[in-house]
This record gives C-alpha cells, structure tokens and sequence, in this order.
C-alpha cells in the first residue's frame, strides 16, 4: 500500500533541487554588486551580470530537471548537502574575480570564495586597493551570506521543500537529535530566525544606523 523508503541511499535529486534554489539566492544577491558598479561608472557591472546569469540558469535547471521520488532526507543527505553548499556557491562566485577589469587566475579566484563563503577571513589578494567598488561589495556580501548566513537560507529552503522534516537541517546545523533536545530548539529557533530577521540583516541595521549617527554628528 505504501512504497518503503531506502533510506541506505542519498537523496541526490532532493539536494540538486535545494543546491538549484539557493543558486537562485545567489544570482539575486550579485545584482547588488552589479548596481553598485552601475552608479560608480564602472565596466565591471558587465562581469557580474554574466555571472548573475549564469548563476540563475544553472540553479533554474537543477531545480526544474530533479525529479526527486520522496521528500525524506537524512543524515547522510545533510552531510553532503552541507559539503556542497559552500563547494557550488564559490564555484559561481569567484566568476567576478576572473571577468572584472582586473582579472585573477581561478585558483586563486576560488580561494577568495571559498574564504567569503566559509568566513574564513583570508584573502589571496596582496592589495584591494584597486579593485572596483563592485568586486569590493561583493567580497563583502560574500562574508555577509557566508557561514550562518548559507545555514539560514538552507534551513529556509529545506520546510519548503522537505515536508518529512528537520535530519538535513539538523545536520547543516551541526547539531544532535531529539524533539525535544536543547539543539532541537537551537534548530527551531534558527528555522523561525530565517523566515525573519536573520542576524546579519539585524547587524547590517544596527551598523547602518551607527554610521548615519556618526555621519551627523561629523
């Protein structure tokens, strides 16, 4: 009457459809970069709408060509859907670094992406001085999304997509099992943080209004 689920294997179209939704994030994110490079008279606006398109194209079709036949993913589903996050995001996110007026080479491309995404805090780069205002907004936005920012949306995603829970959220979260556990409700509290404000929105607010402050009193 009802179809057994093999939870012994990975849910792969079920990831590639969250990886093609939060590609589309992604897009959406370097159209503000791209603006950026539009006010200041900038050539680089052109690098990061070939970027944004390509971005939205590849998550547009990992989205619309996975056919997943459930919903339910585990342990294992997080653990790679963990992994490739931060692997997919940078491969489209240092496109920037190599089509901008002052091009980089990909490995050292992916490097400053990875480090955004992941938060690390290196960077390739020996000077930023004279990179454009585009590229600067975008290392930028690269830590401001990267980290819990990446977790946030993940876990976003993930109730729209997956009605049979929380294990993959659980697991992006680095957190442990149990409803009614202290990380459970760290994973509630993260799931009803990413349908609000998330904390880097509430940061950027509060630094915004800081620097308006001091701007006034200058």
């Amino acid at each position: 009457m009802f179809k057994k689920i093999d939870r012994s294997l990975v849910n792969l179209p079920m990831i590639q459809r969250i990886i093609g939704w939060l590609l589309c994030i992604e897009a959406a994110f370097l159209l503000f970069p791209m603006a950026a490079c539009l006010i200041y008279h900038e050539t680089d606006w052109q690098a990061f709408a070939i970027t944004s398109g390509v971005t939205l194209l590849a998550g547009l079709l990992a989205t619309n060509t996975s056919r997943p036949k459930h919903t339910h993913m585990g342990k294992r589903d997080g653990y790679l859907l963990t992994a490739s996050v931060w692997i997919v995001l940078s491969l489209f996110g240092l496109l920037p670094f190599m089509l901008c007026s002052r091009p980089i080479g990909i490995s050292d491309a992916f490097f400053e992406a990875v480090s955004g995404f992941t938060t690390t805090g290196a960077s390739i780069l020996p000077s930023v001085d004279g990179m454009g205002h585009g590229i600067h907004l975008w290392r930028a936005l690269m830590q401001w999304i990267g980290g819990m920012g990446i977790i946030l949306f993940t876990l976003a995603v993930v109730p729209l997509l997956n009605h049979s829970g929380g294990q993959a959220g659980v697991t992006f979260a680095q957190t442990g099992q149990g409803e009614g556990s202290q990380e459970a409700q760290v994973v509630g509290r993260q799931r009803s943080e990413a349908f609000g404000a998330p904390p880097p929105l509430k940061n950027t607010l509060i630094c915004a209004c800081n620097r308006e402050g001091s701007i006034k009193k200058m």
